[in-house]
């Protein structure tokens, strides 16, 4: 697997497959963004406990790029209910 594979959606022989693996893999990517965005503004702004916050970013994006992973692997439903649990 490349590491551009992570940025392309992944396309299934199912087309109902592909789609919820489509939608899941662009809110997964906004989630990353809009995470290490906010968690970076609160670092710049907040003093102290930086690396408390650094840690916070590291994990949530993390569980991200795993869900992320699992998506690519055609594992949609399991990275889906993952997505919405870990919410």
């Amino acid at each position: 697997m490349r590491l551009r594979d992570f940025f392309t959606p992944p396309v299934f022989a199912d087309e109902e497959k592909t789609r919820r693996a489509w939608l899941l893999h662009v809110l997964l990517w906004i989630s990353i963004v809009v995470v290490t965005l906010l968690e970076m503004v609160d670092i710049a702004t907040l003093p102290g406990n930086r690396l408390r916050w650094v840690a916070v970013i590291i994990f949530i994006d993390s569980i991200n790029l795993l869900l992320l992973f699992q998506n690519r692997l055609g594992r949609v439903r399991l990275a889906s209910s993952l997505y919405i649990f870990s919410m």
